[in-house]
């Protein structure tokens, strides 16, 4: 049994990704249309898929280490630019009694009407526990950490997941590092 302290929270993980080594075998990237998707970093940074005009920063801090994901909608083109892409965990087991816990660093740079959604999937429909639009997030650096309760998105389910989708012009950028899901028997803090 491994259990999680991080932040104050005890219980047994049920899923954990870090993105160490600049990979994952916990999630896949799909896209939609987009003319750029989530990639490693920095292992896939180059000057064409980071914007650093402006004094622009990699994400920091809030458990950011050398590996995490990343997707930089400004750099995806000149013009005309449609960003639509999403990283989808592979599934966990949410059906034991308890109260779910997903845990994640992040970093979202706003601009016009770019967005950040964070979903839960209860074996049959994907539902929404996050959005983010308007206001930047955990920029400028550090990053933040952000606690939801997922119990009830994920139904119970024993095939639940949780993806994360930016979607964009060339609008800036979204940054997600060691996301973590916990079981935990107590009742989960106010304001998860």
């Amino acid at each position: 049994v491994n259990f999680y302290t991080d932040g104050g929270l005890d219980g047994d993980v049920v899923f954990s990704e870090d993105f160490a080594g600049g990979s994952s075998d916990q999630f896949t990237i799909e896209s939609d249309g987009s003319d750029c998707a989530w990639l490693y970093a920095p292992t896939d940074l180059d000057a064409n898929n980071f914007n650093q005009d402006n004094g622009g920063a990699l994400p920091s801090g809030a458990n950011f280490n050398s590996d995490f994901v990343f997707l930089d909608s400004d750099e995806c083109g000149t013009s005309g630019v449609s960003v639509n892409s999403y990283l989808v965990s592979a599934p966990f087991d949410a059906s034991a009694p308890g109260n779910y816990i997903l845990t994640l660093s992040q970093q979202f740079h706003a601009l016009n009407e770019s967005f950040a959604r964070i979903e839960v999937f209860d074996g049959t429909t994907w539902n929404e526990v996050a959005y983010y639009t308007g206001d930047d997030l955990g920029y400028p650096n550090p990053a933040v950490i952000t606690s939801l309760d997922i119990t009830t998105a994920t139904g119970g389910s024993s095939v639940a997941q949780v993806r994360f989708q930016y979607s964009s012009g060339g609008d800036w950028w979204c940054a997600i590092d060691d996301v973590v899901i916990v079981r935990a028997d107590c009742v989960a803090p106010p304001g998860l």
